[in-house]
């Protein structure tokens, strides 16, 4: 299917972007997540599953980039790799999976860990830091992102996202 703007994605569906491709997700109750093809991402959950507790997202990037912004009252968000996860409730950041995992946080503070696993000791990554861990290697984090790392980042993960969901706001209405 090609998706086109305002349509409500679910748990479960898995979302292919192409190499100039790009995908928003917001949460009602705020936060956004960016994907900039070529992409590969599956939406594990999404759904709000009790109105008693506060909202948890979580989504696994297979390849591509993937800028998120999250702060209360916006849901937990867990990005999952194939080497590695950042979780957080307060965070702007930049994650990019391909061969390894690397992660940007811009602002706020995310928790690292390690696959299959909670968390890992010293795993708090901080606005301003840097994680990566190449495939088959440690994790490792970093005080700042290397050269190598903002010149491959796309343009459109360096400004904040805009808000669109206020415009689609009519098609859900019902």
């Amino acid at each position: 299917f090609n998706l086109k703007e305002g349509v409500r994605l679910r748990d479960g569906d898995v979302i292919d972007l192409p190499q100039a491709g790009q995908l928003q997700l917001e949460f009602t109750d705020g936060g956004t997540v960016s994907v900039i093809g070529p992409g590969a991402l599956y939406i594990v959950a999404a759904t709000a599953r009790d109105a008693k507790q506060p909202g948890s997202a979580e989504f696994l990037l297979n390849r591509g980039w993937l800028k998120f912004e999250t702060k209360p009252p916006a849901p937990r968000l867990r990005i999952r790799t194939a080497q590695g996860t950042i979780a957080t409730s307060e965070a702007a950041a930049v994650v990019h999976a391909g061969d390894g995992f690397e992660a940007f946080v811009e602002t706020g503070t995310a928790r690292l860990s390690d696959v299959g696993k909670l968390e890992i000791a010293g795993g708090e990554i901080k606005g301003g830091g840097f994680a990566s861990r190449p495939a088959g290697k440690p994790l490792a984090i970093e005080r700042r992102p290397p050269a190598p790392f903002a010149a491959a980042l796309p343009r459109d993960v360096m400004d904040p996202a805009p808000a669109r969901l206020p415009r689609c706001a009519s098609v859900h209405a019902a």
